[in-house]
């Protein structure tokens, strides 16, 4: 296994969560603290959503494990200032 890979894993894990950290305190500040916990549920959703592909993936995931590492860090790369953009955008209440 690649050294390098351990420091990617804990580097885009670790950046994903302090993105949700700053979707938790937007929406807390902007709008009501109640929402707090249904961000927390989705985002605890997403990551074991996540493992059950992983799981159920196994050995054909395995093979192409390089190139969708990479291929996922650059999708969240894209995806979180959209992401923050949407929800400046976005009515929250309608």
């Amino acid at each position: 296994m690649n050294a390098r890979l351990p420091v990617a894993v804990a580097l885009v894990s670790a950046s994903a969560l302090a993105f949700e950290v700053l979707v938790l305190r937007l929406l807390t500040i902007v709008h009501w603290y109640q929402f707090a916990a249904m961000i927390i549920g989705l985002a605890l959703l997403g990551y074991s959503a996540a493992g059950v592909v992983a799981a159920l993936g196994g050995e054909r995931l395995a093979r192409h494990r390089a190139r969708l590492m990479v291929a996922a860090a650059a999708a969240q790369a894209v995806a979180m200032p959209l992401i923050a953009a949407a929800l400046q955008r976005l009515p929250f209440n309608g």
